[in-house]
């Protein structure tokens, strides 16, 4: 730019002295470049000016953005890590389902949970990327919880269910548990807040 501009004005300065301009035509010669350079100068300055607020807009636009994928992760972080805290219940599909879930489940903290992570705006989100990986979080957590509950019903002999043993009713939550962790870490890695 800085070229061109010194190339037009060399161009100028050897026409006038090609045309051996008096003092007022040099005057006019100099009024006329700087008009001209004002103007262009405007037009650079005002593009810049314009490229800078986009860009700033852009800057906020992706920050509220993230503030809000960091929030909806903490909903989403809590009832992760409750599931993730019983997900051990299930490991041995060999073992008797013995065990009854205390202290690493409570029923109303899991549904309170639940209900948050139910409740998230997913097509405010301004992605549509995340929106199908909790979609899938929130089924997976739900059918999460319906094992937990189940097997609790199962361990405490309140259900007969003769189709679901204990190593079905495991395989089962595993299940729903390894899809639960695929679709976190999806979330995780659109949000980049792993």
């Amino acid at each position: 730019m800085a070229a061109a501009v010194s190339a037009v004005f060399a161009t100028l300065v050897s026409v006038g002295v090609a045309s051996d301009l008096d003092k007022s035509e040099w005057a006019a010669w100099v009024q006329a470049f700087g008009s001209v350079g004002a103007i262009f100068g405007s037009y650079l300055i005002g593009r810049w000016q314009s490229e800078r607020e986009d860009d700033h807009a852009q800057r906020m636009a992706l920050l509220a953005k993230r503030e809000k994928w960091a929030a909806v992760k903490a909903v989403l972080d809590d009832l992760y890590h409750q599931c993730l805290d019983v997900a051990d219940q299930f490991d041995d599909a060999d073992a008797p389902l013995v065990a009854p879930f205390a202290p690493h489940y409570d029923p109303r903290k899991f549904a309170k949970s639940l209900e948050r992570v139910e409740s998230i705006p997913v097509f405010e989100l301004n992605s549509d990327r995340l929106a199908g990986p909790i979609i899938d979080f929130q089924r997976e957590a739900r059918r999460v919880g319906g094992w937990i509950e189940r097997a609790r019903d199962h361990v405490a002999g309140k259900r007969e269910d003769g189709a679901l043993d204990d190593a079905r009713l495991k395989a089962m939550a595993q299940g729903a548990l390894h899809r639960l962790r695929a679709a976190y870490a999806d979330i995780g890695e659109i949000t980049g807040l792993a």
